[in-house]
Formats: C-alpha cells, sequence, structure tokens
C-alpha cells in the first residue's frame, strides 16, 4: 500500500511532528510506505527529508491565483501517474480536498482526511466542504476519541499519533546541555515545548512559578516564533517574565532541532493549554517517553494521554492547583521519581511501532471502499 499524505502547512508543529515520524519510520511496516506532498514551503520539508521520506511540493495552490492551482493539480496528476498512489490523506485543511480530491479519484486513489484539531465549527467553508466530500471520503481518521465526541455525526477511525521512542542520556551528557543554558545540574528543570500560541499557556505557567519563587527551579521554554503574529507574544512572555521577577531563572530556548536531548535533560513537564482543549498533544506523548511527569490542563486528549500514575491533570484555570503540582514535583524527589518511571511505561502505547501499524491497518480500510467515481 503506497500512501500520499497531502498537507498545506510545513511549519514545525504537532502535523509535522506526525509526518516526520512517519518519514522515520517508513519499514515498520514493509509492505506500507508514506510518501508526502505540500503545498507551501517551509523546515518541515527539509525535516521530512532527512528523516528518510520522499517529499513534493506542489507548489501554491491557490484559488485566488487559478494558474497556480491548475499548476498544483497538474503536478498532483503526474505523481500519482508516476508512483501508483493507492491513498491520499489530506490532513488539516479542508480546501485540499476540493482543491484535489477529484484529481485523486479519477485516478483511483482512494482518498482519506486525517482530523487534528477541528473541536469547534469550522467556517463557511469548512461546511460547504464537509457537504460536498464528507459523504464521498472513503475514510476519516481521528487522533483520539475527544475529537470525535466533538464531531457530530462523524464516522471515525480514531489512531492515536505515534511519536518516536525518545532518548536517555548519561550524566555527564545532562551536566553539558544545562550548563549551554546556564542551569545549575542540581537543579530541577520545569520545561514546556509548543508553538507560540497563546492557548498553549505560557502565561499560566509562568505566573505559577512566580509563586515558587522560594525553591529551587529553572524554567525552558522552547519554541520560537514562526509566524509575524507569533512575535509579538514571544517578546511579550519575555517582558512578563521580568515583570514578575524570574527573567533570571526563564530560558527562552526557541525553535530547537534537539527536542528529544532537551527533554531527556530536564525533570519536569508543564503544558497548562487554555481553551480550546488539545484534542491529543504530541509534546505531551514525548514528556513521557523522555520520563518527565506531566502537568497539564485536565481537557481534550490529555485525558487519554496523562495518567494519574504519570502527572498531574488540572482544572482549567486553577492556577492554585497549577501552582501547587509544580510544587510537590519540585520538593518531592521520590514522588517525582516514581511518575518517571511511569511515564516511561505509559508513553510506551504511543510508540511508532505500535501506532504506524494501527494506522495502517485503519487505512487499509479504505482501499476496500466500494465508492467508484468519475
Amino acid at each position: 500500500m503506497r500512501v500520499l499524505h497531502i498537507s498545506a502547512d510545513a511549519l514545525v508543529g504537532g502535523v509535522e511532528s506526525l509526518l516526520i515520524t512517519l518519514a522515520s519510520n517508513n519499514t515498520v511496516d514493509r509492505i506500507s510506505s508514506h510518501d508526502f506532498a505540500f503545498t507551501a514551503e517551509g523546515p518541515a520539508l527539509n525535516a521530512i527529508h532527512l528523516a528518510g521520506g520522499k517529499v513534493h511540493y506542489l507548489g501554491s495552490a491557490s484559488y485566488k491565483q487559478p494558474r497556480s492551482l491548475h499548476r498544483a493539480r497538474r503536478r498532483l496528476k503526474e505523481l500519482c501517474r508516476e508512483y501508483k498512489y493507492d491513498v491520499a490523506v489530506f490532513h488539516q485543511y479542508p480546501y485540499l480536498i476540493a482543491a484535489f480530491a477529484d484529481v485523486l479519484w479519477r485516478r483511483k486513489v482512494k482518498t482519506v482526511r486525517f482530523f487534528h484539531n477541528e473541536t469547534v465549527p469550522g467556517s463557511k467553508f469548512e461546511r460547504l466542504v464537509r457537504l460536498i466530500y464528507a459523504r464521498e471520503l472513503d475514510l476519516s481518521v481521528v487522533n483520539s476519541h475527544f475529537l470525535l465526541q466533538c464531531m457530530p455525526g462523524a464516522n471515525g477511525t480514531v489512531v492515536y499519533c505515534p511519536v518516536d521512542r525518545q532518548i536517555e542520556l548519561t550524566d555527564e551528557k545532562r551536566r553539558q546541555i544545562r550548563a549551554r543554558f546556564a542551569t545549575p545540574f542540581d537543579e530541577p528543570v520545569v520545561v514546556q515545548v509548543s508553538r507560540m500560541a497563546e492557548r498553549k499557556g505560557h502565561p499560566r505557567l509562568l505566573r505559577a512559578l512566580t509563586k515558587l519563587k522560594s525553591l529551587g527551579w529553572t524554567c525552558w521554554v522552547i519554541g520560537g516564533p514562526q509566524k509575524e503574529k507569533e512575535v509579538s507574544y514571544f517578546e511579550g512572555l519575555k517582558r512578563l517574565a521580568g515583570e514578575l521577577e524570574i527573567a533570571g531563572r526563564v530560558r527562552f530556548l526557541g525553535t530547537r532541532s534537539d527536542v528529544p536531548e532537551l527533554l531527556a535533560a530536564a525533570d519536569i513537564f508543564c503544558h497548562p493549554n487554555t481553551y480550546p482543549a488539545e484534542p491529543f498533544g504530541i509534546a505531551l506523548v514525548e514528556a513521557l517517553q523522555a520520563g518527565l511527569p506531566v502537568v497539564t490542563t485536565a481537557t481534550g486528549g490529555a485525558l487519554e494521554i496523562v495518567s494519574e500514575q504519570c502527572g498531574f491533570l488540572i482544572p482549567p484555570e486553577d492556577d492554585v492547583g497549577l501552582s501547587a503540582a509544580l510544587g510537590r514535583l519540585l520538593t518531592e524527589e521520590g514522588l517525582r521519581r516514581q511518575m518517571s518511571a511511569a511515564a516511561r511505561t505509559r508513553g510506551e502505547v504511543f510508540t511508532a511501532s505500535v501506532q504506524i501499524p494501527r494506522l495502517n491497518a485503519a487505512l487499509k480500510t479504505a482501499l476496500r471502499s466500494p465508492r467508484s467515481r468519475a
């Protein structure tokens, strides 16, 4: 089974992490392979290529520029002819379905939509695309049971996003990494990894840590602005750290390519996201696999990922509870070690070797779809 994934976002984020994992684990299922096509340029294309994936750039497919759309459709047609894809998976944007579905149908390629974060009613165009195409797609894949429940009438197959096992470090390597960021070796590190978006809850984390000034800790904020509108948010976080008088203990590390090493060098993962809830949370899984106890908001996909054995699930907007959970993990080393061991065990559920075969099995059901078009 040859699969082509089609996306319009090539920045660094959860969907792109999924695609990179698929690229780097193409031999997990030897009778299936995954290739990738984008209508936008960005760092994800190179990351997937370096991971061993076959990457195609279709070009911009804008309805405001009909010629670009025509070229992208022609390029997709050529790829289907050359590589003889069996299944195409649309990620994120519904307009991709409107732009390319009929091209794929004419080549008798089965079509699938992978839902990642449609947790609120979409735009008029989103609803229109669902009306026209939803019944014509051969399969819908959803990344959590929570998201499936947010889609009334949906008939989707739940498959958790596969995540590569995270690495373990020697004490000497941890010491070296911490030294790069002026972090004492014997001081607990609280880390957050995410895109620069307000809903990720960075201000909540900074304010929670402010209440714990008397304790020893350093905070690493991993992630940087990738879009113009994210720059002001990022700079605002730095100002907030200064206003809270914790700037000397917070390290803003920006966008990194060595996240697995940084997680392995940390001690506690905190992701206090706000509404709307995260449908899944690849960063949560990466933290668990790195052996980090997780403190996060008790909403969305986090409820399917984090258990009470490996972390704390805090009610939304409970800032007192957030500080209390962090305080316990900072001061109770035994609890931290116990949750660390449980975190690694829990993280195994989401490894590539477990979830990629589940995804391939779901996609193979699309091959059995009786629908015939064009």
